[in-house]
């Protein structure tokens, strides 16, 4: 999901852009206990079928499949929290992201004026932000037509910066 807020700075340096960027849940929904609960009963069932029938091992390779479903599962929801934030202000372009598989809060500050917005390489999805030595991979997992929107957003706010920057040093032409 993509939040996009362009704002209307009353100021040099206050917040042009502001993105809000998360990739799942960010918790376990009802529906991840209740598929749970669903698989058990069916794979117990068969499995319980099975053993009436005089093949027993199979009830312990019905709970090893119920042990890998959870562990895949639970990964998959924590991959999925996490969050990323993009502030788009006057000099400044600040990237936060938080959550993921270790639950991690990573900010990165990068000087809006050099910065790039390129797409990612090698068919990943999302865009980089480049500025000085530092680049930075955003909005990896979004579908593409919130990539395009993502970008489009970025250069919009990086040339409202840069004339905001010209004008307040009176480098602005006057035609």
């Amino acid at each position: 999901m993509l939040e996009i807020r362009h704002l209307t700075p009353g100021r040099f340096g206050e917040p042009v852009l502001e993105i809000r960027m998360m990739r799942g849940v960010s918790s376990y929904p009802t529906a991840f206990k209740w598929l749970l609960v669903a698989f058990a009963a069916l794979c117990l069932t068969v499995a319980g079928i099975f053993a009436a029938l005089g093949a027993g091992p199979v009830l312990g390779f019905a709970g090893l499949e119920l042990i890998i479903l959870f562990v895949l599962l639970r990964t998959s929801f924590r991959r999925a929290s996490t969050e990323e934030g993009v502030s788009v202000a006057g000099d400044a372009t600040i990237v936060q992201r938080a959550g993921g598989p270790q639950g991690r809060y990573v900010v990165a500050r990068l000087q809006s004026y050099w910065l790039r917005v390129e797409p990612s390489r090698y068919g990943a999805q999302g865009i980089v932000l480049r500025s000085r030595g530092t680049k930075v991979s955003v909005g990896v997992g979004l579908p593409a037509n919130e990539v395009r929107d993502l970008t489009a957003a970025m250069h919009g706010a990086l040339h409202r910066v840069k004339n905001e920057a010209q004008t307040q040093s009176g480098l602005a032409s006057p035609y």
